[in-house]
């Protein structure tokens, strides 16, 4: 079944990986490099085998350079509003039959 709307604003998805810092010890490596405050030091940084953030890019299909990541940047004042979509990680809306639950903060 297709669906489709209409939004009066324009709509980008963007998926973060490791935010949380579990492979390179590090956190909010995605969006930093977003808001163009990402450092150079932050794709030498290494996982537990070796690999290098910057290794991890190129081996996932990541084709821009270095010099693009660290230029990346949303202008001040282009993006109107933020949505973050996280799973749920224990039982409260599964136990409750709710699909979906919405909060305005999140603990830790």
């Amino acid at each position: 079944m297709a669906y489709c709307c209409f939004t009066a604003r324009n709509l980008q998805v963007i998926a973060f990986s490791d935010e949380e810092g579990v492979r390179f010890q590090t956190a909010f490596l995605g969006s930093a490099a977003l808001v163009g405050t990402l450092p150079v030091s932050a794709l030498l940084i290494s996982d537990k085998s070796g690999a290098t953030v910057q290794h991890a890019l190129k081996e996932n299909s990541f084709e821009g350079t270095e010099e693009s990541l660290l230029q990346l940047k949303y202008k001040e004042g282009s993006v109107w509003g933020y949505i973050e979509v996280h799973i749920e990680q224990g039982p409260v809306l599964e136990s409750l039959g709710l699909p979906l639950g919405v909060v305005n903060g999140i603990a830790g």
